[in-house]
């Protein structure tokens, strides 16, 4: 049986798990300033006119940083765009450009996608439905993603966010982690998944009331989930007093 390589979002990673780079919009905004670029609004966002060749270089300015410190690379789809800006339709000119300038610096280390035109972004329950009535006969939305595959031949991994809402809806996100898997299984063959984990409940943050904490029972069933097929895992704000356990049940220390 495959084991799941574990990666983590922290840097320097926590209890031995594989550094990842996120090229979320913090960095790039970062990236934006540091090489003298005005294509960053003040307050987040790019300006709709940035050429392509402007984000490549972004992307070629972070990739010779993360290939020191990481093992997988994150593109991220909520910032990088990929709506035609006449149509408001999917183009992915920029996206493909910034993969091949990352691929080019980095060949040696693994890109994952996160974000993007794709169903299971949406409501869960409307995805778990969805994928349940189509994932066994993918050919028409294959037809209609046809434009997508050079994006796709670029990378190695689709990320599912797989963070658990809430303990009402647990069963609910597991299937809904299931119908994702099945479909980039189905879509983009020639990548894998990657399914991105939190040890708490993604809606509970400090600064609410109710403690995020999620049962050892619970944490049990969601790492055998998403390890279940030897998929790679990333792991989010990874603390190691209260994340050791969901990390041990991870690697299967804790089946029992």
């Amino acid at each position: 049986m495959k084991t799941s390589i574990l990666y983590t979002f922290d840097y320097p990673a926590q209890l031995n798990l594989h550094p990842t780079n996120w090229f979320g919009g913090r960095r790039t905004s970062e990236t934006f300033d540091r090489l003298g670029l005005q294509s960053w609004k003040r307050g987040g966002g790019y300006k709709p006119d940035t050429p392509v060749s402007v984000w490549a270089s972004v992307h070629i300015a972070m990739a010779e940083d993360a290939k020191l410190t990481g093992d997988l690379i994150y593109l991220d789809l909520e910032v990088i765009p990929w709506k035609s800006e006449a149509t408001g339709g999917v183009n992915l000119a920029t996206a493909i450009e910034c993969a091949k300038a990352v691929r080019e610096v980095c060949p040696a280390i693994k890109i994952a996608s996160y974000g993007g035109p794709f169903p299971w972004m949406g409501n869960r329950d409307w995805f778990i439905q969805y994928g349940q009535r189509i994932h066994h006969d993918s050919k028409n939305i294959r037809a209609v993603l046809n434009s997508f595959d050079e994006f796709y031949d670029l990378i190695d991994f689709v990320d599912i966010p797989g963070y658990l809402l809430g303990e009402s809806v647990i069963e609910r996100d597991f299937d809904w982690i299931r119908e994702c898997r099945q479909e980039i299984i189905d879509l983009y063959p020639r990548c894998r998944p990657v399914t991105s984990v939190w040890g708490r409940f993604h809606n509970a943050f400090d600064s609410e009331p109710r403690p995020g904490t999620i049962p050892q029972d619970v944490l049990r069933k969601y790492a055998s989930l998403v390890t279940r097929y030897g998929d790679a895992v990333a792991v989010f704000d990874v603390q190691p007093e209260r994340d050791q356990f969901f990390i041990d049940c991870l690697r299967g220390n804790n089946a029992n």
